[in-house]
């Protein structure tokens, strides 16, 4: 017989709950197109222009995200890579997203950036 916490990988692998002031919604990770700071609270940015504001912290999202390809690229956001557009390099780079966002990323997470951006690009041509 399954433990439940092996039920709960069977079942919910690429499920989250989002904490909010009303207890929390389930959202499925491949929606999620970037998170962003909002005090001691997060914004959710979803698909179909979604929002949700979690009572959590970003940091808390940067954990529990990085496992699925999400990289803290600013203090103040956290995005997923599947949704990156563009690169723009420079001193202050920036990412465009699908969504036509712009997104900051600081100078001590560049480097960090560019080494997911090169192992995302390689795991995608892996399985292509």
């Amino acid at each position: 017989m399954e433990t439940h916490s092996q039920f709960r990988h069977h079942i919910l692998p690429q499920q989250i709950v989002v904490p909010d002031k009303k207890g929390g919604q389930f959202v499925q990770v491949q929606d999620v197109i970037r998170c962003e700071a909002e005090g001691n609270y997060t914004m959710l940015y979803l698909q179909q222009k979604a929002r949700i504001l979690s009572t959590k912290t970003l940091g808390y999202y940067e954990h529990l995200l990085l496992k699925y390809g999400f990289v803290r690229v600013h203090n103040s956001h956290i995005i997923n890579l599947q949704y990156a557009f563009r690169y723009n390099a420079g001193a202050m780079g920036t990412i465009i997203m699908k969504d036509e966002t712009i997104i900051p990323i600081s100078k001590a997470r560049k480097a960090l950036l560019l080494s997911c951006m090169n192992g995302y690009r390689n795991m995608k041509i892996e399985n292509h």
